[in-house]
């Protein structure tokens, strides 16, 4: 989990907003924000966001640089679904990939700028690691129940066996995820089979093999549950992945 030190962050994130203008996000291992400034996002993706499907293809334009990031990590510029541009840095202490520096969204001028702007996010990201500004702590359960739900989403899971796994009541349970994740149970479980359909989808992996490798044997009920996480359908999710090959 990433530790950070409130009032030295802060005055970093504030600091790069001062000299260009463009908001600046740390969020953790798990895509949850921790950190930002300015707090609000730009009146023009807070309205976006008032549409339950544009905030879906929002959402759908963060994760998939999420997952560029964690695949390559490196820093991974980009243009949202929107038209502006983002861009996203990972956070690496001892060689373990520990969150994301996120700036945007901004309006490309030209090249140079752009360029410009990510080497600055660069150096901050840098920063924050080299004065231990963000940091990292092992926190056992949340850690724990993350690898568990990764490694076995081909398996059964209930409230029941992950609080028993963990040696904990189930309202303790429910406490953690929420505080840990954002999310509720059932929530983060089917986030990280949808996750996992994905990166099997861009292995061109057959969607009833999918459907074996997280746990779900209706195929309707998947198709509803991808577009429910995606905001796209499961032919379109494809047909716009492939596309972009």
């Amino acid at each position: 989990m990433i530790l950070i030190q409130n009032e030295k962050l802060h005055e970093v994130l504030r600091s790069f907003y001062t000299l260009t203008g463009i908001r600046i996000a740390v969020f953790n291992e798990w895509h949850h924000e921790i950190a930002a400034y300015p707090q609000e996002l730009c009146a023009f993706c807070q309205n976006l966001r008032t549409d339950p499907f544009l905030d879906h293809q929002c959402q759908l334009s963060d994760q998939k640089a999420f997952h560029m990031v964690k695949q390559t990590r490196q820093q991974y510029t980009y243009r949202c679904h929107a038209g502006l541009y983002e861009s996203l840095y990972p956070i690496i202490i001892d060689n373990c990939l520990v969150g994301f520096l996120m700036i945007g969204q901004f309006i490309q001028k030209n090249e140079q700028t752009t360029n410009a702007i990510a080497a600055i996010m660069a150096i901050c990201a840098e920063y924050l690691c080299f004065s231990k500004t963000v940091s990292t702590k092992h926190t056992g359960v949340a850690e724990k129940i993350d690898q568990y739900i990764t490694h076995h989403l081909n398996e059964p899971m209930s409230v029941q066996l992950l609080a028993d796994l963990c040696g904990i009541s189930r309202t303790s349970l429910h406490l953690l995820f929420k505080e840990s994740f954002g999310k509720s149970i059932t929530e983060y479980i089917n986030y990280k089979k949808i996750e996992k359909a994905k990166e099997l989808i861009h292995q061109n992996i057959s969607t009833q093999e999918i459907l074996s490798q997280i746990n779900i044997s209706d195929a309707n009920y998947f198709c509803r549950l991808f577009k429910k996480y995606t905001g796209l359908s499961l032919r379109a999710y494809k047909q716009n992945q492939f596309e972009n090959l």
